[in-house]
């Protein structure tokens, strides 16, 4: 079973960026579709990480990316000159709130301070 779990974390990296969820370069406007699967990678790679170390205090590195490139996003969606052409969807944001819960508090202190 665990090889398998490995297997699948291994390629949900890809299948993120084959719906075009780029760490880099974060959507506001996702379908719910690529919503509802990047929910379900999000809770898979807790659950495992919750098994694999329950005592952990670190956070998966792949969810901290998709959390900076998010707020990154709403950055420069909010400091554009322009009139945002991308409005954030309230599922989307209740994903990422769901994302900011899993942190742990060190993390989330690093996050605020950047």
């Amino acid at each position: 079973i665990m090889e398998d779990v490995i297997g699948r974390e291994r390629l949900q990296g890809v299948l993120l960026h084959e719906l075009g969820l780029s760490t880099r370069c974060w959507p506001l406007q996702v379908s719910p579709t690529v919503l509802s699967l990047l929910a379900r990678v999000l809770v898979c790679r807790l659950q495992y990480q919750s098994v694999q170390a329950p005592e952990s205090e670190c956070d998966d590195s792949l969810i901290l990316l998709i959390w900076k490139g998010f707020i990154n996003a709403l950055e420069e969606n909010a400091s554009s000159d322009e009139e945002p052409d991308e409005d954030l969807e309230v599922a989307h944001m209740q994903t990422m709130l769901f994302v900011w819960h899993s942190f742990t508090v060190e993390s989330r202190s690093s996050l605020l301070l950047q």
